[in-house]
């Protein structure tokens, strides 16, 4: 209170003796409240201490000020003037009364009556014993403003005061502020209060306000307690308990409580049709929907409004009947963004994006404004056509009505970009959004990954990581699938150790599933079966993450057991099941396995319903070798889209039938079917030989003219590699040089090609190149460099590049580069070694066992080869052609003739004769090293396929056992038959004619080689020659060839003339054959 010297005194004076006079006037409170604003002007003068209050103006305070204020406080709430009841406050503020219990109280009732939450609160908090009734007019004035949460809290800290004073419409307030808060735990003590008072029973809308809290807060046994309670059970409450059950995915039960509404004669209203149309399309029940939309036109409720009939439409959509759901689309009224929305929507879920993309087009045409979701929506369709012209003028209209900082918009777009390939405008998008949550980190990196950009959604993973958010299922998912993807094995465990902080594991099915499939494809399949066995649930996604990482790393015996496990345990397969054990068939060459499981996909009619199970039957029978059973799979799908075509030229690829995947791209194309990235690579495989280069130079326009390159590196890398393996390395280095983006599998395919082509040290300085410019190599380039270390028999390079990749943990993520490092350890003779490597790797695959028999067998230790064979086999590992040919070269060095019949009889059960030409030369190989040239020339003639590799081998056989007059008929037969000699083809012949002492036959193929055939001669081809002019004693002819021959090999020949001039004695030669040896040194 102020201290006011005789003016102020005269003021209090003046006020007491008008006060009775203004209240009789209307005017009055208005004159009273213009004197209060002149008393706060003067209470800027002074003021009073807090000891002096009570003893100077005591006696007016406590009596008459006080009274007189209280009055005002009452007349201002009466008349609800917020003006006044402003002004009051202020003055009552200043003068130190707002925390008196009297006025205080009075003037939070005033507050809340004007409106003014805020200060009636602040008054509140400032009372020592606010008033029940004061307390409880807060918490309605809180409801009345929308501030629900404070409201709550109020009433949960008051609620034994306050209780008495409210009626049962304001415990409907309440009771719908814990509902649309989800504040379960208040709603049960207002409930508490609301039996306290047995008002349940006195008024219905508590019990339906009741039922809708625990319905909609998932309490849903509670709902049913209260509903089975209700004296009148009103559509309401019904339209609650089936919103509930509804709301909270329990459809059964919705649809339960919807018939036994219809039971009890309780017509049904628009919301009960909203509500249990929104139940039919969670469920995909179209029956009852059906139903549902015959009751609906039979009651006339049609015409009622657009939301019904956006949800009828939603419903058939969601469902699957397009054509009901365009039928309702055009019976509408009125067409709004809602149900074109929806339609749209039904139209991308089930595949039918032109249609949507139509249907968008349409909605524009007539006038309507698209929404967010719209946006969304056609987005989508775009990403999946990889439309880009309209996908980016949607993202123009986006841009121009600000929707682009939408989370939901800005999502759709980064998706779309990074599906078409324009990562880069992905991340513009994504840097550009205002707010980055899970779901936005989780579209960027899942579109980094479903593109094949694993480093980079790795990095953008840790990147989000150091950004501070918080893991949630999905995206776990994707960091789990670019740790499998990349081998990260340690990044991986560390999203495993925050799965298990955050639960997921027991909460959410496909995360388990997820980091089974991680571990699974690293290799660690121990660790893999180890999550499996603890995850709470075993689903048909679980076995299958568990089956396709034994797959993938060829235990193929075990998948079967696997299958027979999850058949045990009652877990039906699908679709994604047949397909990894279809693929677990190719690579074990299992077609009697395979023929099992068509003959069960038949059955089940999967091929129908599933086009991804018929490609895998096309693949499975290629890969045995059954290229015509496969074809006619293929001509059986009742569909063949892009995949099912490249899926049947990748086969034709990989069997190198060169002519039959030219002519299914062909047919492929006069049928419009255009290729996509896929089959354009397998195409550029099959291109990869001079004979055709100028088909793999008509792709690579096509691929120029659609501007793939820019889409997706690896067709970059595909290119590469075709013009490497045809020998033009300049161009496919230029290739490399006019790539964007120069990602590592460019420069592998680079590298790939000089080691393929013999060039070592190129393809050293490619690996030199990629340090210096410190890209980071993946495990194709550490066993691409280890190549060429085991051909050069480059050791030291070898255990440095060994070093390097056990520090990066690299020898135990990837088998490959274990395998590679044994096979480069068995090429350079360090065998103890290799099998050091090999014992250490984590497990063992087919690649890995040939690595070890390979080396053994090329070094001349057949037992031991056969050994490891043995070993091989009884761990599980099925044999592929390269383990077959490299032991029956370890059974030729040692004459195990007994054992190599034996497997020539598993090479003819398995047709491996017919489908492997490289089987094939290694049986006749067989049969003319143990000298039994009769079964070598049998098997010869029965090969489908010769190529110059089994000429080769069989005229080497008749040369080795004396039979040089077989040699020149075999030649003459070869060249009938079209196939092209090599050099090694002229080198067995040349040694024929050597030994048989043919000096003119020699002459002869040495010309025929150089002139017919255009081969440049090595250094063995001159000594077969030189060797015979030798013999004959023709020096000055061997003189004469020598001087021919370039520099380098010219030194070897002179120094070995020098020799045999030595031996005969002849002074002038040897003379000669010196000096000239002594220059070029």
């Amino acid at each position: 209170m102020l201290r006011i010297y005789s003016r102020r005194s005269h003021y209090l004076f003046t006020l007491n003796k008008l006060l009775p006079w203004m209240f009789c006037r209307k005017a009055g409170l208005q004159i009273t409240l213009q004197i209060i604003a002149k008393s706060r002007h003067l209470s800027s003068t002074s003021r009073v201490h807090d000891e002096d209050k009570s003893t100077v103006y005591g006696r007016n305070l406590d009596g008459l000020l006080i009274h007189d204020l209280a009055s005002l406080i009452d007349r201002c709430r009466i008349e609800r003037n917020r003006e006044y009841a402003l002004l009051l406050h202020a003055h009552i503020r200043q003068t130190g009364l707002e925390n008196h219990q009297q006025l205080g109280n009075r003037l939070v009732l005033l507050l809340v009556r004007v409106d003014s939450i805020q200060e009636a609160k602040h008054v509140f908090d400032r009372l020592d014993d606010p008033s029940p009734k004061c307390g409880a007019a807060l918490i309605l004035g809180f409801l009345k403003s929308r501030m629900l949460e404070e409201a709550l809290e109020l009433y949960d800290t008051v609620q034994d005061k306050v209780c008495e004073f409210f009626e049962g419409y304001n415990f409907v307030a309440l009771l719908k502020a814990s509902t649309k808060l989800q504040n379960l735990e208040i709603g049960v003590i207002i409930h508490s209060d609301i039996e306290r008072r047995g008002l349940i029973e006195k008024n219905g809308f508590l019990g339906t306000s009741l039922l809708d809290l625990y319905a909609k807060c998932g309490t849903v046994t509670r709902a049913m307690e209260i509903f089975e309670r209700l004296q009148v059970r009103d559509v309401i409450s019904w339209n609650t308990l089936i919103s509930g059950h509804t709301y909270h995915g329990r459809l059964e039960e919705a649809f339960a409580y919807y018939e036994k509404m219809q039971l009890e004669g309780v017509l049904p209203t628009t919301v009960t049709f909203l509500c249990i149309l929104k139940a039919c399309s969670l469920e995909g029940a179209v029956q009852l929907g059906l139903e549902i939309h015959a009751e609906i036109t039979k009651l006339g409720f049609m015409d009622d409004t657009v939301m019904l009939n956006s949800t009828l439409l939603d419903m058939y959509a969601k469902c699957g009947h397009l054509a009901e759901a365009t039928y309702v689309f055009r019976q509408l009224p009125e067409r709004d963004v809602i149900s074109w929305t929806a339609l749209m929507a039904g139209f991308v879920e089930y595949g039918h994006y032109e249609r949507a993309f139509n249907c968008f087009e349409q909605m524009l045409s007539e006038g309507i404004c698209p929404d967010a979701s719209t946006y969304v929506c056609s987005l989508r369709a775009c990403s999946i056509m990889k439309a880009m012209v309209e996908g980016q003028q949607i993202h123009a209209d986006i841009k121009a009505k600000g929707l682009e900082g939408n989370p939901f918009v800005g999502t759709a777009l980064i998706d779309f970009y990074t599906k078409c390939g324009f990562q880069m405008k992905a991340q513009e998008i994504f840097e550009m959004l205002p707010a980055r949550d899970a779901v936005i980190w989780n579209a960027l990196i899942a579109g980094y990954l479903e593109t094949g950009f694993y480093e980079k959604a790795l990095k953008f993973l840790v990147q989000m990581k150091n950004d501070g958010i918080v893991l949630d299922a999905p995206l776990c998912i994707s960091g789990l699938r670019t740790c499998g993807s990349l081998g990260a094995i340690d990044q991986g465990q560390e999203i495993h150790a925050e799965v298990e902080r955050l639960g997921l594991l027991e909460n959410v099915k496909t995360v388990g599933s997820a980091l089974v499939d991680m571990y699974a494809r690293c290799g660690c399949l121990t660790k893999a079966q180890e999550v499996f066995d603890k995850m709470p649930f075993f689903d048909v996604l679980s076995w299958n993450a568990l089956i396709g990482g034994h797959v993938e790393h060829g235990h193929n015996n075990k998948v079967f057991r696997l299958f027979e496990n999850m058949i045990s345990k009652s877990v039906s397969p699908d679709s994604s099941t047949y397909a990894l054990l279809l693929k677990a068939c190719g690579s074990a060459q299992n077609v009697e396995k395979g023929i099992e499981l068509h003959t069960e996909i038949e059955r089940k009619e999967l091929v129908e319903r599933d086009i991804f199970v018929g490609d895998g039957l096309v693949n499975m029978y290629m890969e045995c070798g059954y290229s015509g059973k496969s074809l006619e799979v293929f001509e059986r799908l009742p569909s063949r889209d892009t995949v099912s075509w490249g899926v049947l030229i990748a086969g034709y690829a990989d069997c190198d039938h060169v002519d039959e995947a030219l002519e299914s791209f062909s047919k492929m194309q006069s049928e419009g079917v255009f290729p996509d990235i896929s089959t354009l690579i397998a195409m550029l495989k099959v291109c990869s030989s001079v004979d055709i280069l100028e088909k793999g130079q008509a792709i690579h326009s096509y691929v120029e003219k659609h501007r793939l390159l820019d889409i997706d590196p690896i067709i970059g890398s595909a290119l590469i590699n075709m013009y490497a393996k045809c020998g033009f390395l300049s161009k496919a280095q230029q290739i490399l040089d006019d790539l964007p983006v120069q990602e590592i599998s460019a420069w592998n395919a680079l590298m790939m090609g000089c080691t393929e082509h013999g060039y070592y040290e190129e393809a050293f300085d490619i690996y030199r190149k990629l340090q210096l410019r410190e890209i980071l190599v993946n495990p194709v380039t550490y066993v691409c460099i280890m190549k060429v270390c085991g051909s050069l028999r480059a050791i030291d390079t070898g255990r440095q590049i060994h070093a390097e990749v056990a520090k990066n943990g690299m020898l135990h993520k990837n088998l490959s580069v274990g395998n590679a490092l044994v096979d480069m350890y068995t090429k350079c003779g360090y065998f103890t070694m290799a099998k050091k490597v090999f014992d250490n790797l984590p497990t063992h695959d087919v690649v890995s066992w040939t690595a070890v028999i390979s080396g053994y067998a090329d070094s001349g230790d057949g037992d031991e080869a056969l050994l490891c064979f043995d070993k091989m086999q009884s761990e599980g590992t099925i044999p592929n052609e390269v383990t077959l040919v490299c032991v029956l070269k370890a059974c030729g060095s040692i004459g195990a003739i007994d054992r190599g019949q034996y497997l020539h009889a598993e090479v003819e059960r398995k047709g491996l004769l017919e489908s492997d030409p490289m089987v094939g030369s290694a049986i006749v190989d067989l049969y003319a090293r143990c000298g039994l040239l009769h079964l070598a020339q049998e098997v010869f003639d029965k090969l489908p396929a010769r190529v110059v590799t089994s000429w080769n081998i069989l005229i080497s056989g008749y040369v080795q056992m004396g039979k040089s007059e077989n040699v020149f008929p075999l030649y003459e037969r070869m060249i009938r038959e079209g196939i092209h000699p090599d050099p090694v083809t002229f080198l067995i012949i040349l040694n024929a004619c050597n030994r048989t002492d043919l000096l003119d036959g020699s002459c002869t193929v040495f010309e025929i080689m150089t002139n017919n055939f255009g081969f440049l001669p090595m250094l063995e081809h001159h000594y077969c020659v030189l060797d015979l002019f030798f013999k004959r004693g023709q020096f000055n002819k061997a003189t004469t060839v020598i001087k021919k021959i370039p520099l380098p090999c010219g030194l070897e020949l002179w120094q070995s003339m020098l020799g045999v001039c030595k031996s005969l004695g002849h002074v002038e030669l040897g003379t000669e054959a010196f000096e000239k040896s002594h220059m070029i040194e």
